[in-house]
């Protein structure tokens, strides 16, 4: 009797400490898969938007560039180059606003497009002026392209101030999803790992003192 109550308690003890580390690795499992969603939120989201609202803002600084390039040089050597500019400008605006759904952002994304269509507006009425006339640079500058290149400036500034601004509130929420994740990661192993620790304490315990007596 006595050898059968030895077995049986270091069977017992031994499928308890399996049980407790299937468990401390199932709920392991689900509290690193929450963390892993909550960075990839922080990670992703309005990250992009920001990273499409920089990477716009590059685009038509560079596109407001190649215009004055384009005048300063008489209208042959940039002036692909200011139009693919354009080109790639109203693409951006399209695809981010497709993702925009805040109201103000869509605002913002409008003035965008409406300065920069203003924008290529006076370079293609002074593109042809710029050809013909040779002298100074002011006399190939119409008043026109340099306020729209100003404007078309102004509203991209506003555009990427306002999309890093979004971003910091958005990402808030997931980054305090990131920390509660990891706590309670850390909180669970560690419990866990007391927990087992405990247990093979209390079964040392009781198996020394079944094997003595």
């Amino acid at each position: 009797m006595s050898e059968w109550s030895f077995q049986r308690k270091l069977t017992t003890g031994v499928i308890l400490i399996c049980m407790l580390a299937i468990l401390t690795s199932v709920i392991s499992l689900f509290a690193s898969r929450n963390l892993i969603t909550s960075i990839g939120t922080v990670a992703t989201g309005e990250g992009q938007d920001l990273a499409a609202a920089r990477a716009l803002q590059l685009v038509g600084t560079k596109n407001i560039a190649d215009t004055h390039a384009c005048l300063l040089t008489g209208g042959t050597d940039y002036a692909a180059a200011a139009r693919a500019g354009s080109v790639l400008a109203r693409d951006l605006i399209g695809r981010l606003r497709a993702r925009t759904t805040d109201s103000n952002g869509r605002a913002l994304l409008d003035s965008v497009l409406f300065a920069q269509r203003a924008h290529e507006a006076a370079f293609v009425q002074a593109l042809p002026l710029a050809e013909r006339v040779s002298g100074s640079s002011q006399s190939r500058y119409p008043e026109s392209v340099l306020s729209s290149s100003a404007r078309y400036d102004a509203s991209l500034a506003k555009l990427a101030t306002y999309f890093a601004s979004a971003s910091d509130r958005n990402l808030g929420p997931a980054r305090s999803d990131v920390a509660r994740a990891e706590a309670l990661l850390m909180g669970i192993s560690l419990l866990m790992i007391l927990l087992m620790v405990l247990l093979c304490v209390i079964l040392s315990t009781v198996l020394t003192r079944s094997y003595k007596q």
